[in-house]
């Protein structure tokens, strides 16, 4: 079955360190919002080989971009998808708060309790989301079962 392809706009908010891989090189992960159709939702991009990029590609944090991306039919979990790198557009810089913050704003928010329970509860549930804090550290230990001090 061959899995389409789509035109994914995505504000990209995480960017992990380059890891070696024996089948896809020297890559990263990335992480984002997806924003295109009205959308407010994570999306992973994996692997970017970000080192072997065009300059034209090499995106940064808070960059706004268009990509084409599969779903990744290997991974589980909804957020997944393999972009193609050559596709890559970037559409703009968003540098300050306030031009993040209309897209940042509209994402649901969890806790990592949550996404902790639900992934122990089922292999193909979303590992990324918009965490927060009611209250101050300290006050929130022993609220999640699986908080460790440690």
């Amino acid at each position: 079955m061959q899995v389409r392809s789509e035109t994914a706009r995505v504000l990209i908010t995480v960017k992990a360190s380059p890891q070696p891989s024996a089948k896809y090189g020297d890559t990263v992960c990335v992480a984002g919002i997806r924003v295109d159709g009205g959308r407010a939702e994570w999306i992973r991009l994996y692997p970017l080989a970000f080192r072997w990029m065009g300059v034209e590609q090499q995106f940064k944090k808070f960059d706004l971009i268009d990509v084409e991306v599969r779903r990744e039919t290997k991974d589980s979990r909804p957020e997944s998808y393999r972009p193609d790198i050559d596709s890559i557009k970037i559409v703009r810089h968003l540098d300050d708060w306030k031009d993040r913050q209309p897209y940042m704003e509209r994402v649901e928010r969890t806790s990592t309790c949550a996404l902790s329970a639900a992934a122990a509860k089922h292999h193909d549930a979303p590992s990324l989301g918009m965490v927060g804090s009611a209250v101050p550290f300290p006050a929130s230990r022993g609220r999640c079962r699986s908080f460790t001090s440690r």
